[in-house]
Protein backbone atom coordinates (compact mmCIF):
# COMPACT_ATOMS: atom_id res chain seq x y z
CA UNK A 1 0.00 0.00 0.00
CA UNK A 2 1.21 3.62 -0.94
CA UNK A 3 2.37 5.82 1.50
CA UNK A 4 0.72 9.51 1.81
CA UNK A 5 2.67 12.55 3.05
CA UNK A 6 1.81 15.77 3.11
CA UNK A 7 4.49 18.61 1.17
CA UNK A 8 5.41 19.95 4.61
CA UNK A 9 6.28 16.22 6.04
CA UNK A 10 8.24 15.68 2.47
CA UNK A 11 9.79 19.09 3.11
CA UNK A 12 11.15 18.04 6.60
CA UNK A 13 11.76 14.16 5.97
CA UNK A 14 12.94 14.05 2.52
CA UNK A 15 15.61 11.71 3.06
CA UNK A 16 13.37 9.16 5.81
CA UNK A 17 10.72 9.51 2.78
CA UNK A 18 13.17 8.86 0.24
CA UNK A 19 14.80 5.86 2.06
CA UNK A 20 10.91 4.49 2.50
CA UNK A 21 10.08 4.67 -0.94
CA UNK A 22 13.35 2.94 -1.96
CA UNK A 23 13.36 -0.07 0.70
CA UNK A 24 9.83 -0.86 0.34
CA UNK A 25 9.83 -0.20 -3.01
CA UNK A 26 6.29 1.53 -3.28
CA UNK A 27 4.67 5.06 -4.16
CA UNK A 28 4.60 7.99 -1.69
CA UNK A 29 1.77 10.68 -2.45
CA UNK A 30 2.60 13.55 -1.70
CA UNK A 31 -0.98 16.30 -0.94
CA UNK A 32 -1.13 20.13 -0.17
CA UNK A 33 -3.86 20.98 1.56
CA UNK A 34 -5.18 16.99 1.29
CA UNK A 35 -5.47 17.31 -2.06
CA UNK A 36 -2.79 14.78 -4.10
CA UNK A 37 -0.45 16.90 -6.05
CA UNK A 38 2.84 14.38 -6.97
CA UNK A 39 4.18 10.86 -6.25
CA UNK A 40 7.39 9.97 -5.70
CA UNK A 41 8.77 6.49 -7.25
CA UNK A 42 11.74 4.54 -6.04
CA UNK A 43 14.20 3.88 -9.43
CA UNK A 44 13.43 0.46 -9.26
CA UNK A 45 9.57 1.32 -10.13
CA UNK A 46 10.26 4.00 -12.44
CA UNK A 47 12.33 2.10 -14.42
CA UNK A 48 9.59 -0.77 -14.39
CA UNK A 49 6.58 1.32 -15.48
CA UNK A 50 8.99 2.87 -17.72
CA UNK A 51 9.75 -0.27 -19.56
CA UNK A 52 5.81 -1.75 -19.33
CA UNK A 53 5.02 1.61 -21.45
CA UNK A 54 7.52 0.86 -24.21
CA UNK A 55 6.74 -2.68 -24.32
CA UNK A 56 2.65 -1.87 -24.12
CA UNK A 57 3.52 0.23 -27.58
CA UNK A 58 4.88 -2.69 -29.14
CA UNK A 59 2.77 -3.85 -31.84
CA UNK A 60 2.24 -7.67 -31.35
CA UNK A 61 3.63 -9.58 -34.28
CA UNK A 62 2.06 -12.91 -34.77
CA UNK A 63 3.65 -16.30 -35.96
CA UNK A 64 2.15 -16.02 -39.48
CA UNK A 65 3.23 -12.04 -39.80
CA UNK A 66 7.38 -13.47 -38.76
CA UNK A 67 7.10 -16.08 -41.28
CA UNK A 68 5.60 -13.61 -43.81
CA UNK A 69 8.35 -10.91 -43.06
CA UNK A 70 11.08 -14.07 -43.36
CA UNK A 71 9.67 -14.75 -46.79
CA UNK A 72 10.27 -11.34 -47.45
CA UNK A 73 13.41 -10.95 -46.16
CA UNK A 74 15.03 -14.45 -48.01
CA UNK A 75 13.39 -13.31 -51.50
CA UNK A 76 14.96 -9.57 -51.15
CA UNK A 77 18.20 -11.39 -50.20
CA UNK A 78 18.10 -13.50 -53.39
CA UNK A 79 16.78 -10.49 -55.11
CA UNK A 80 20.31 -9.02 -54.56
CA UNK A 81 22.31 -11.75 -54.07
CA UNK A 82 24.56 -10.79 -56.84
CA UNK A 83 24.19 -7.05 -57.25
CA UNK A 84 26.85 -4.80 -55.31
CA UNK A 85 25.93 -1.74 -52.72
CA UNK A 86 27.08 0.37 -55.54
CA UNK A 87 24.59 -1.38 -57.89
CA UNK A 88 21.60 -0.72 -55.63
CA UNK A 89 22.34 2.81 -55.29
CA UNK A 90 23.02 3.12 -59.24
CA UNK A 91 19.47 1.67 -59.65
CA UNK A 92 17.89 3.98 -56.76
CA UNK A 93 19.33 6.87 -58.60
CA UNK A 94 18.00 6.20 -62.18
CA UNK A 95 14.50 5.53 -60.93
CA UNK A 96 14.57 9.11 -59.80
CA UNK A 97 16.32 10.97 -62.37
Amino acid sequence: MEKIVSSTELQKNTRQIIDWTRINDKPVIIQTYGKSMAVLLSYEDYQRRLQFAVDEKQPTITAAEQAELKQIEELTKSLFADASWEEIEAGREDRWF
